[in-house]
């Protein structure tokens, strides 16, 4: 496929600038071959398969084993200085978890970076997806007929979801590390788990407080296709984007644990900087740190800080500011009660509901306001986030906070 994109680009540059007949000819010749390509592909889509549950059900030996139910969740509304809290809030009050199980699964294949499933009859697993939009923007399963198998022995768990390339804090730990929660305990103990190739060190580390250690590991190259021995199937704890009380504070636990720390707010006031990530830059950055260094927050860029310290930090946290971002979900640390004030750029609006959900099972008590966007000069696609600063004094104001609190934050620097 690429090879043959190669030969169209160089067969018009031929046909473009070139004086002969049969360079033209070539160029067409390899259009024509590209087409036929493509279509070739589009009829060689596998099946997707809704519910490997339904699935195993028509498979000889195969067994579901249920995990959860299908559960119910209602929430109470976000709080916010603005007119009218933000219709996708409300689109969530009331959320439906999917089943959870897990299905042993014999030469089933995990392909590409997104970790998709494709089963023996070579249906591929939605739910591994989350979604058939997900499944369908996947490359890899539609050229699926054309990739080199590796064949793997032994039994094998997959950490691997459709945004695990990314490396994203949040999703790391929301999709990967929570998919253990009810399952973690019961696995074989001479199970493998997947997890992608490029994987942190920070990531690593989670594991381990996880009892995970470095040999259990087998790290899928996103180029590749496995085939393996046993693969034990598990649906995601939760949708896209949603939280569970009882997987967050499993998880918290676990991790709390392993550092042996212990949230008990100090009152420390915590603003959490983006200014060491490359999107979504914040261009007032300096007047919203004056203004809540004036009352006794200290900034914290957390790329900086080994992860032990960080967890430390948020379980001393009772208020913690910033814009939207992989960051916040360290919020899991902090002490019941906590305070949790989201500035929401205009292009995070669409899932401007995830720390709430996860303030909601935590019992934070979360607040969110829309800041502004400007639009980048420099040919990327995102947006710099401009947060108005007599909307943060405005929420600041309702919450109480002023430097003569009883709890008062702790200076910068300090």
């Amino acid at each position: 496929m690429i090879g043959l994109r190669r030969a169209l680009h160089a067969a018009g540059h031929r046909a473009q600038y070139g004086t002969s007949r049969a360079a033209a000819i070539s160029y067409f010749s390899v259009r024509r071959g590209l087409n036929h390509l493509v279509q070739q592909q589009q009829s060689f889509r596998p099946n997707p398969c809704d519910s490997v549950a339904e699935w195993a059900s028509r498979q000889a030996g195969c067994s579901v084993t249920e995990i959860f139910p299908p559960r119910l969740l209602t929430r109470s509304p976000p709080r916010t200085i603005e007119p009218n809290i933000h219709p996708k809030y409300l689109e969530r009050m009331v959320v439906h978890h999917r089943r959870k199980y897990i299905v042993p699964i014999h030469g089933a294949r995990i392909v590409g970076s997104s970790g998709l499933i494709r089963l023996p009859d070579k249906m591929y697993a939605v739910e591994a997806a989350y979604s058939r939009e997900n499944l369908n923007r996947e490359f890899r399963y539609h050229l699926d007929w054309r990739r080199r198998v590796g064949k793997k022995q032994g039994t094998y768990f997959s950490l691997i979801h459709p945004w695990s390339q990314s490396q994203n804090y949040y999703h790391w730990i929301h999709e990967s590390l929570e998919k253990l929660y009810g399952v973690l305990e019961d696995l074989p103990k001479d199970v493998k788990f997947i997890v992608p190739s490029n994987l942190l060190p920070l990531q690593r580390e989670m594991l381990g407080l996880l009892g995970i250690d470095d040999t259990q590991l087998a790290l899928f190259p996103q180029d590749e296709v496995w085939e393996l021995e046993t693969l034990i199937f598990a649906t995601p704890t939760f949708n896209r984007g949603t939280h569970w009380r009882d997987a967050d504070l499993w998880l918290r636990d676990k991790i709390l644990a392993g550092y042996g720390a212990t949230p008990s707010a100090t009152g420390r006031r915590l603003y959490i900087s983006r200014r060491d990530v490359p999107r979504r830059n914040l261009l007032n950055e300096e007047e919203v740190e004056k203004y809540l260094h004036g009352l006794g927050f200290e900034t914290l860029v957390l790329s900086e800080l080994p992860l032990k310290e960080q967890v430390q930090l948020f379980t001393e946290a009772s208020i913690v500011v910033s814009t939207m971002g992989a960051s916040f979900v360290n919020i899991l640390f902090s002490p019941p009660g906590t305070i949790v004030v989201d500035m929401i750029p205009p292009e995070q609006m669409s899932s401007c509901y995830v720390y709430w959900e996860m303030c909601e099972g935590l019992g934070h008590q979360y607040w969110y306001f829309a800041a502004d966007s400007i639009a980048r000069t420099d040919g990327r696609n995102d947006h710099h986030t401009v947060v108005p600063i007599e909307k943060l004094a405005a929420t600041m104001d309702r919450l109480g906070v002023g430097v003569d609190l009883e709890t008062p934050g702790r200076p910068p620097g300090d």
